[in-house]
């Protein structure tokens, strides 16, 4: 068997440590529990990931795809666009049809990775576990759970490793209970207790899926923690990501207009499809202000193909001039000025 390819970021911002390569635990776990067809599966698809970052040609379908099944979510975290965002939709979540619908419709064209509770917080889905399980049942070769944690349960966790998931990704910020406060406000110990107790289940199992990984946002809250907590988390989880704060207080103002440099291929890879149905050429919150075509209206591979991502792929090769959103969006990532502090008063 090759080896897989090294990963690449697509837009240079996030920061990787741990003391695990999930992709090569990935594939051999499933090589170790006698699945070598999908652990080849899984090597292909890595492989089309990383092709995508090299300048091959726009891929005939998404090879992620991600949903956000509600807008609800049990914390209110001081960097989360949810404490700006002044839209005040009707619908609030994804109906669970709608949702069975398009994850059998991914399958069917070839998704190969899907992820489940972007900007949300997952188990507040009350069909949640019949998500899983129609998810379970298509057996995509990487299974993303993302969740802020605090809500995992004994049912939950065993729902998580009863489940086709490769990767359960938790939002941590912190390594202390007044930093977790402050910038999520939420308990603490709680957060440990069920973090360590989803990780003495999966060794009782004798299972190394899914891989954990811990993030964290990088700002004026967290900054005074950042190396306690990659030295930390990276003796306890798989994989420690840290990122930068995107302005979230630019999000609805787009106040820039220039930028150095375009570096962002995500719209190469992936959809995002948001709890009211609509799809999104990425997870940003800068993507409010970029809406592809709604579910009900057109497919996948409609809304993949549509003239609209054709025209953005095209800005972001820097053929066209760059809307604003990416714009913004790339500048908050890669900018080093300071945004105002941002505290939990402010909500």
């Amino acid at each position: 068997m090759k080896e897989l390819v090294k990963r690449k970021d697509s837009i240079d911002h996030l920061k990787h440590f741990g003391k695990k390569d999930s992709n090569l635990f990935i594939h051999d776990s499933y090589i170790e529990s006698g699945h070598p067809e999908r652990a080849k599966k899984f090597l292909e698809y890595r492989k089309l990931w990383e092709s995508v970052s090299e300048g091959s040609k726009t891929p005939d379908f998404p090879y992620f795809v991600t949903f956000s099944f509600s807008d609800s979510c049990n914390l209110s975290c001081a960097h989360c666009y949810r404490t700006f965002n002044k839209d005040k939709t009707e619908r609030h979540l994804l109906e669970y049809d709608e949702a069975v619908r398009l994850i059998d419709e991914c399958k069917k064209i070839g998704v190969y990775s899907i992820g489940i509770g972007s900007e949300s917080e997952v188990f507040v889905y009350k069909r949640i576990a019949d998500v899983m399980k129609r998810i379970s049942e298509n057996k995509f070769e990487d299974t993303w759970v993302y969740t802020n944690g605090t809500l995992l349960n004994d049912e939950r966790i065993d729902l998580i490793l009863d489940s086709d998931v490769t990767r359960l990704s938790i939002s941590v910020d912190a390594v202390t209970g007044e930093t977790y406060r402050k910038t999520r406000g939420g308990d603490f110990n709680k957060l440990m207790s069920n973090i360590f107790n989803f990780l003495d289940k999966r060794e009782k199992r004798r299972t190394k899926l899914p891989v954990l990984r811990v993030t964290a946002v990088k700002y004026n809250l967290t900054e005074p923690e950042i190396g306690l907590f990659v030295d930390f988390w990276s003796k306890i989880a798989d994989e420690v990501d840290v990122q930068p704060l995107i302005d979230i207080k630019n999000i609805d103002e787009l106040r820039y207009d220039k930028i150095e440099k375009i570096n962002c291929i995500y719209p190469k890879r992936m959809l995002y499809i948001t709890w009211n149905g609509d799809y999104k050429p990425c997870c940003s919150e800068f993507c409010k202000h970029l809406t592809i075509g709604n579910i009900r209206d057109m497919s996948i591979l409609d809304a993949w193909n549509s003239e609209y991502m054709r025209d953005l792929r095209l800005q972001l090769c820097g053929e066209k001039p760059l809307n604003k959103a990416c714009l913004n969006c790339l500048r908050s990532l890669h900018s080093t000025e300071k945004y105002e502090p941002l505290t939990l008063k402010e909500k």
